[in-house]
């Protein structure tokens, strides 16, 4: 346990000298925030476990969007560009759920899905065309 203790402050020393010693030790310790400054839906109304939202924006038509995790942060920014959203996650989606949240079929859908969950894009894809053949137009 103290040679593989030596060892480290060995290779982390040096290391932590030379990236203070160069000024780049601020890019490794340092967090970068960024703000977008562009038009954003208003989050009109939401589940408590976070899973539906309903979005209000400036634009026209309607919105059905699926999403994971990442579509948290988009969806401020997709739903300002229509009239109304319906924003749900994509492990919450089943042809009841949208039965009972949708009145009427959305202008658009969006399915948003991460590279590391993509094995549930096609289960998700599945699940909106048994909704939408469900309500033929």
């Amino acid at each position: 346990m103290l040679f593989s203790s030596l060892v480290f402050l060995w290779i982390f020393l040096p290391a932590v000298f030379l990236a203070n010693v160069s000024g780049v030790w601020a890019l490794c310790r340092d967090d970068i925030y960024y703000t977008v400054d562009a038009p954003r839906g208003v989050l009109v109304e939401q589940s408590a476990d976070g899973y539906h939202a309903r979005w209000q924006g400036e634009g026209e038509g309607s919105l059905l969007m699926l999403r994971d995790s990442f579509g948290v942060a988009l969806a401020p920014f997709v739903t300002a560009c229509y009239g109304e959203s319906f924003v749900l996650h994509g492990s919450a989606v089943t042809v009841d759920v949208l039965d009972a949240q949708l009145d009427t079929l959305p202008d658009q859908v969006i399915l948003e899905v991460t590279e590391r969950f993509a094995e549930n894009l096609l289960s998700q894809a599945r699940v909106l065309l048994a909704w939408l053949e469900a309500h033929p137009q």
